[in-house]
């Protein structure tokens, strides 16, 4: 035997061997938790009894150890006052209106994250030398604390590696046997806490990991490599030192096996589709390469299908093979909302008890089921018949959905069957459409269990017209293994302007990366100066000038490609990495594989039209030449369905089946209607997330692109809502009266390549910073919608830099005023408006990036919908939208209805008017009534001297999320769901600006008529909503001159913390659920502006105690660099505490300090506007979360957990939940 190929997954074990005589051999074994390797080394003795070569291992150890939370008892240490890095994130939460999501815990609690004194800057120099006496009292902690496994994750470590190697080597000096992983070694790139976050993955498998390569090679007598995420492999050694690289080699896997094959049949391009029980998984192939990305979620419920979701799992960023997954697979499960509404997933079956047709106990129906029905998946025994499939269980699952839609089984199970496909379409579009790739130019190549039975379909659906299903297609991650190389990556960060290239740098830096002999690959990160998202693009040969120049236009041509724009001739472009693959030598082609053929036969299938009798035959029995479908080709670990208008052949040589589409594209299947709007409502969902992704990686300021300050939305011709990104809630709700002004405007004269802007907060915008962009849809000369962009601008003119302040007194204070104006004309930039936007702005450049990433998200939405109409048509999509806006209308009304009757009051109070601190009172009068919520702030304050002001669609805003969000029921988020929900506000008022108040510092406002909302639902409906949180985002601008003379504006958005809930404490350091929006990376934000940030981190005692405990404040401390730097500060709560329910505690307050380079100390109010000199340093502390709940119910070991991980002091476990550390030893609340 030669070599062998071992994935070890959850359930099951696949091990492929290689024979002298090129034949492949293959055990499917089950997996032995927690010795996985006792499987492997069973399987290898049984195919190789004499041994073999080399095994080539791909591993799900370390992923399940992260999943499972069974890693080492990993400590972390960075630099001093960062300690809460890894645990604050980058804020956001991956979902809308949900108030009851919780962010997964950390790996490493609080307790062993560790600090040590020292500093470097972005420039290298370093202000704060590491003390190694330090770093050995630092080792005597960590040896006291037990750890089993250390990080290491000091700023600019990326940079200035230095003192993480000092401090490694103490570490390792200090306590031998303790793994020690530096961020600088595992991730050489900038941003704190995705190269904390990685390390610290790395750090809390390791030992893991070693232990069991250990084991396994002392079962396998042969070298072992092991399966990176990249595509390639690695050593053993490697492996157990960098076990993150490995995270996900299962999936990667896969593709290289699709790689091999698109290969051996002449294909350079390929789309790998993967559908197993639980998950799709799409991946490109293009150029006889791999596409890679360089992060990844592990653990995400959704990890890749919308690129704009994130923080529901552990971030790693290393080179990983670029997969878009979406929650459908065989194993999903099919249920029915309030509203008789089909959905398909995320929920699975799993394996036990599986599907309903296993008849191992699974009651709701699944995918599966549905293709067992359709007669895709025949009946009897698989998985060496360990299970036995049954009709009768399937058809009767199907059957009591059916009853409640009032359709046959046939009609479910085609229903459901077309729904899986649209809900894998997402995975298939996010690796294609989304970045600018025709599927027609590309092969599908589909394996797991689940993807031969869908493969056609989905290739019709995109337009593929090829489609190929490999052998072993349910083992085909085994034979990846064999077909891959060897591959070592390194990376270092750099800024070279492209255009004018320090060659000199980019050669130093790749004299450290290029290996000295071998076969590499070079690959430049670029970007336009001011984006925050790069673009890779392959660096070949010598660097000289020539080289940079063509990268240059290679780059420009690939995002326009990817983003459809280009920006102007001669705009900045920076190399922002270069990156270097050492490769080892090319894997030979892998022999043939002989299974035991099913016996030909028959059986009834249905492919739209009814069931009718198809044949079933083998893949030995086809040859070169086409055999037109409808047939099945049944197999021992899947089945392949051809249907009409499609053909097969077999190619010999790879025994792989080759699926051609020999027809025009079919006519449109009818769908019931709760099908059909699931299936639109899929795909307008993935477009608008689509439009959101493409504003963060093109934009260009802080405030969008980092903060992510933006929302994407698609309407109907009607104007209303029918999908949102999953962006900012605040934002979205104010669309409505926006595009209610537009078409008052222009209806009728809208025409195709038009796109719209407006700011005008009393012409239908909500303040002037927020410009919307909306762009009309055609289908021929028929409107079929909008896309609709909104997004926060760092400047647009006025009285201060950054536009926006707190004691603006009008709108003609508060920059540039936009009514809808026609931005574009049929497709041609309206130059004038664009001479008028450059001349009053102080940082024009930043303005037209971010207005181009929103046009070319509009353009982007504009071409999704008309496909969306070529596929439905423009008729039929008109009323699948309106259907969609009923959905959601009913779902909301049922919910709506649940609820008591009855009347509730609550005001709650603003600390300052914008100028003065003094108190504001907000109030709602809040009726449920039926199926009706009316929300009245007419008692509200009248409106004030500052910028505090709220238009009335904000106030509409606010009210919609509280009300989604409170809500139990998934309600699809379209402008349906406001129909049940009337807002007043009395003109004059706080909640409804007039001319000519300001309202550009509105979104304090925003916050608090939530807060009074939640306290008036808590009245109504106790178990539905939070106590207070933090109070809104605090909004910081620093603005000056740089050492050069160019003028900044530094906008700093302070996100925070929630209140208690009826289930769970509130989250610490998480965005308010009215505005999910992002931290600013640290090293970005002191890379690029004269600022300096001290400390970012989390501050004890702050959160309101009650059985559920506030979440903690947050602090952020900043140093000026620049003389002369004006700070504009909004923030609220230092007076009028965030409130606790149903007996909980008042959250701490917010403060403001500045600490004057004389020794002076100015305690400032929540709004105010001072100079800042060099030296002076500002620091902001947000208010804590209320409490929910009575203290005393407080469970003793959560207040223990919170005082070892210093959350809670000692005293207030005492004074204020009654508990002392002694009556409860720590460790017992661990």
């Amino acid at each position: 035997m030669t070599r062998a190929g071992a994935d070890v997954g959850g359930t099951f074990t696949d091990v492929i061997v290689e024979g002298d005589d090129g034949r492949l051999r293959v055990a499917k074994v089950l997996s032995t938790p927690p010795e996985y390797d006792r499987a492997v080394v069973a399987a290898l003795r049984s195919l190789a009894p004499d041994g073999v070569k080399e095994v080539v291992h791909g591993t799900t150890v370390a992923t399940n150890a992260v999943l499972e939370r069974r890693g080492a008892r990993a400590a972390v240490v960075t630099t001093e006052g960062f300690r809460d890095v890894l645990e604050l994130r980058r804020m956001r939460m991956p979902h809308l209106y949900d108030y009851f999501w919780t962010k997964p815990r950390s790996l490493v609690e609080r307790h062993l994250r560790f600090e040590i004194a020292e500093r470097v800057h972005p420039d290298g120099s370093v202000e704060q030398e590491l003390d190694d006496d330090a770093c050995r009292a630092l080792a005597a902690q960590l040896r006291e604390a037990g750890v089993e496994s250390i990080a290491v994750c000091l700023l600019h470590a990326h940079l200035y590696p230095g003192h993480e190697q000092r401090l490694g080597a103490i570490l390792r000096a200090e306590l031998p046997g303790v793994p020690v992983s530096l961020s600088s070694e595992v991730l050489r790139e900038q941003q704190e806490y995705e190269r904390t976050a990685t390390t610290v993955v790395n750090a809390y498998v390791r030992p893991l990991m070693e232990d069991y390569l250990a084991a396994i090679g002392r079962g396998v007598a042969a070298p072992l490599r092991i399966m990176q995420s990249s595509g390639g492999t690695m050593s053993a050694a490697d492996a157990s030192e960098r076990p993150v690289y490995a995270l996900e080699s299962g999936p990667a896997a896969g593709v290289v096996a699709a790689l091999a094959l698109a290969n051996a049949l002449g294909h350079s391009s390929a789309i790998a589709f993967d559908m197993g029980g639980t998950t799709a998984k799409a991946s490109l192939i293009e150029n006889g390469r791999v596409s890679r990305s360089q992060e990844y979620e592990v653990g995400a419920s959704l990890s890749a299908g919308s690129r704009l979701l994130r923080g529901s799992g552990e971030l790693i960023r290393i080179p990983t093979i670029d997969i878009a997954e979406v929650g459908a697979g065989g194993g999903s499960i099919v249920w029915l909302d309030s509203a008789q509404g089909l959905h398909v997933g995320p929920r699975s079956a799993g394996a036990d008890p599986g599907p309903a047709s296993y008849g191992r106990g699974g009651a709701e129906p699944t995918v599966t089921d549905a293709n067992v029905v359709l007669g895709y998946v025949p009946d009897g025994p698989i998985a060496d018949g360990q299970i036995t499939i049954s009709r009768e269980l399937a058809a009767a699952a199907l059957a009591r959905v059916g009853a409640r839609l009032g359709l046959t089984q046939h009609e479910v199970a085609r229903g459901i069957h077309d729904l899986a496909n649209s809900a894998m379409m997402r995975a298939l579009r996010a690796v294609t459409t989304e970045k600018g790739r025709d599927p027609a130019d590309f092969v599908l190549i589909a394996y797991g269990g689940s993807g031969p039975v869908h493969a056609a379909a989905l290739a019709g659906e995109l337009g593929v017209r090829t489609a190929i299903v490999p052998p072993l297609a349910g083992l085909f991650s085994a034979v990846g293994l064999l077909a891959a190389r060897d591959e070592q990556h390194d990376v270092r960060f750099c800024r070279v302007d492209a255009r004018a290239p320090d060659l000199d740098e980019l050669r130093r830096l790749d004299a450290e990366l290029r290996p000295a002999g071998g076969e590499w690959q070079r690959v430049a990160d670029v970007r336009y100066r001011g984006q925050s998202w790069s673009v890779p693009i392959e660096l070949p040969g010598e660097l000289d000038a020539v080289a940079v120049a063509g990268l240059v236009e290679r780059f420009e041509a690939e995002h326009e490609r990817l983003y459809g724009t280009r920006l102007e001739v001669g705009s900045p472009i920076d190399v922002r990495a270069l990156r270097v693959i050492a490769l080892g030598p090319v894997r030979a082609p892998l022999g043939a594989f002989v299974a035991e053929d099913r016996l030909p036969g028959a059986r009834r299938a249905d492919f739209g039209d009814g069931p009718v009798e198809v044949p079933t035959i083998t893949r030995s029995s086809l040859g070169a030449d086409l055999v037109a479908g409808p047939l099945l080709v049944d197999e021992h670990d899947t089945t392949i369905v051809v249907p009409p208008g499609w053909a097969v052949r077999l190619d010999a040589p790879t025994g792989a089946l080759v699926l051609a589409h020999v027809t025009v594209r079919p006519e449109r299947r009818q769908h019931a209607p709760a099908i059909a709007r699931r299936m639109l409502a899929n795909g307008l969902e993935a477009l608008a997330d689509e439009m959101a992704t493409t504003i963060f990686r093109t934009a260009h300021s802080a405030v969008v692109r980092d903060a992510m300050d933006f929302s994407a939305a698609l309407c109907a011709p009607s104007g209303e809502t029918v999908a949102q990104a999953v962006t900012i809630p605040l934002q979205l709700g104010s669309i409505p009266q926006a595009m209610s002004t537009l078409l008052e405007r222009f209806d009728g004269q809208f025409a195709a390549g038009d796109l719209y802007i407006l700011n005008d907060p009393f012409g239908g915008g909500s303040h002037t910073p927020d410009i919307f962009l909306v762009r009309p849809a055609f289908a021929g000369e028929t409107l079929v919608g909008f896309a609709v962009t909104i997004a926060h601008h760092g400047d647009l003119g006025g009285r201060v830099p950054g536009t926006i302040a707190c004691d603006s007194t009008e709108v003609f204070q508060e920059g540039l005023r936009l009514p809808w104006l026609k931005l574009h004309d049929r497709g041609a930039p309206v130059d004038a408006l664009f001479e008028i936007l450059r001349a009053n702005v102080r940082l024009p450049r930043e303005l037209l990036g971010d207005l181009a990433a929103q046009a070319a998200a509009c353009t982007i939405g504009d071409r999704g919908l008309q496909e969306l109409a070529g596929r439905h048509g423009a008729g039929e999509l008109i009323e699948l939208m309106g259907g969609l806006l009923d959905h959601s209308e009913q779902l909301l009304r049922a919910e709506i209805a649940s609820w008591p009757d009855g009347v509730a009051t609550f005001t709650d109070y603003l600390d300052s008017d914008g100028i003065d601190v003094c108190e504001v009172p907000i109030t709602v009068r809040l009726e449920i009534a039926g199926d009706r919520v009316i929300a009245d702030f007419s008692e509200s304050a009248p409106m004030v001297r500052g910028a505090l002001n709220c238009t009335p669609s904000f106030a509409e805003a606010s009210v919609f999320h509280t009300i989604m969000a409170a809500s139990a029921t998934d309600i699809p988020r379209t402008a349906g769901a406001t129909r049940p929900i009337t807002v007043v506000t009395k003109p004059g008022t706080v909640a409804h600006v007039v001319l000519p108040g300001a309202s550009s510092m509105r979104g304090i406002t925003g916050y608090r008529l939530s807060d009074v909302m939640n306290g008036a639902l808590a009245q109504l409906i106790p178990a539905r909503v939070p106590a207070a949180g933090e109070g809104g985002s605090t909004l910081a601008w620093f603005a000056g001159r740089r050492s050069d003379g160019e003028p900044f504006v530094y906008s700093e958005l302070v996100v925070g913390t929630w209140g208690g809930r009826p289930t769970a404490d509130g989250n610490d350091g998480l965005a308010n659920p009215c505005a999910s929006m992002a931290n600013v990376p640290i090293e970005i934000a002191e890379s690029e502006w004269p600022i300096v940030v001290e400390r970012y981190a989390l501050v004890a005692d702050s959160g309101g105690v009650g059985r559920f405990r506030g979440g903690l404040a947050v602090e952020r401390v900043w140093r000026c660099v620049a003389p002369d730097t004006l700070l504009h500060v909004r923030s609220d709560r230092q007076v009028h505490r965030p409130y606790g329910l149903a007996g909980g505690g008042e959250g701490a307050a917010s403060s403001n300090l500045i600490f004057r380079v004389g020794g002076t100390v100015e305690r400032l109010p929540p709004m105010f506007a001072t100079t800042l000199q060099p030296g002076d340093v500002f620091h902001h502390r947000m208010a804590g979360g209320g409490g929910w709940g009575d203290v005393h119910d407080r469970d003793p070991a959560a207040v223990l957990r919170d005082v070892r991980d210093e959350k809670v002091s000692a005293v207030a476990a005492r004074e204020l939940y009654g508990v002392t550390t002694e009556s409860l030893a720590l460790e017992g609340a661990r």
